[in-house]
């Protein structure tokens, strides 16, 4: 299975080489009418290849219970979605993530969107950016910023036929005036009612609490209206421990634009955390629009030009 092998908390699984078979395969396959799935012959109790010996194998209930929740949910099933109120806007979360071209010579962007009502995510291919010499940060130019936003909405439509009233975007970097210039005007021209543009990324403020164990996941500190920090790994008070080997770090918001409140974004990203189809775990680090955005580039850096690419997330997990 994909996901049996999980990296250590805060740091990223990527092979020293570059390349990752399954980001190759899954590449290679993106055309394809059925999504696919990657099992490991050791996963499900055959040979253990000499080069995988010594890896770390989830117990059998945990791998029984990932692998089959992603093939459910490759199938076409929604394991389970965020909660829904009544009063709350019709909500879409995108999240943007930057990623280098197969022979580093381009920086591309990916974009993957994750809709509240179905817990379904769409991707969408972004153009060219660039690294600003000023802040060091990838950053799209204002027409690109539209034409990402305006095909991701476009997108939408053809799902749900209809439009969100409210988009809250995700994005690892800071927003210049240009990508929110250009992120407006994609708003503007499907009229929605509210547009919020929120960085977030890894925190080097920690929390300290009584006792031994690390905050409670959940918890979030408030610097204003606009912005925060919250733990998405932490002690659980339902298992009174802490299911972690590392002390968590918080992640840090900051709403650049927008009218929604740092509460509200808390809590959203928060439940963001829990929606990763393909890994059964209930405190991810990252919000699913983070992560399936990087996720999204690592396949897509290996897709050849012109390769049509199916849209669903489905197919890059």
């Amino acid at each position: 299975m994909d996901e049996v092998q999980q990296p250590a908390p805060e740091q990223e699984a990527t092979p020293a080489s570059g390349l990752n078979f399954h980001d190759l395969f899954k590449a290679q396959a993106i055309d394809l009418q059925l999504p696919c799935q990657l099992l490991r012959p050791d996963t499900y109790g055959g040979p253990v290849s000499v080069r995988v010996k010594g890896r770390r194998i989830q117990d059998k209930a945990t791998t029984a219970w990932n692998f089959h929740t992603a093939l459910y949910y490759k199938a076409g099933g929604v394991p389970w979605r965020l909660a829904r109120q009544s009063a709350p806007l019709t909500t879409c979360y995108v999240g943007v993530s930057f990623f280098k071209s197969a022979d580093g010579e381009r920086l591309m962007t990916s974009v993957a969107q994750v809709f509240d009502e179905r817990g379904e995510g769409l991707i969408v291919q972004g153009g060219s950016a660039s690294y600003d010499k000023y802040d060091r940060n990838a950053h799209l130019s204002e027409d690109d910023a539209f034409a990402l936003l305006a095909n991701g909405l476009a997108t939408y439509r053809r799902e749900h036929k209809n439009m969100p009233a409210r988009l809250v975007m995700h994005k690892t970097s800071t927003f210049n005036e240009a990508e929110k210039a250009g992120f407006r005007r994609a708003g503007d021209a499907e009229k929605l009612e509210v547009l919020d543009l929120v960085t977030v990324r890894r925190s080097g403020v920690r929390l300290l609490r009584a006792g031994q164990s690390p905050m409670v996941r959940g918890t979030s500190l408030l610097f204003d209206n606009a912005s925060g920090i919250v733990y998405l790994k932490g002690t659980v008070p339902y298992f009174q421990v802490y299911p972690g080997a590392y002390i968590p770090r918080a992640i840090e918001f900051i709403r650049e634009d927008g009218e929604t409140s740092a509460a509200e974004l808390a809590q959203e990203i928060v439940a963001l955390s829990k929606l990763n189809f393909n890994n059964t775990q209930f405190d991810s680090g990252d919000p699913i629009t983070v992560r399936a955005a990087r996720r999204v580039g690592d396949i897509l850096k290996h897709v050849q030009g012109g390769k049509k690419v199916n849209a669903r997330f489905r197919y890059f997990t």
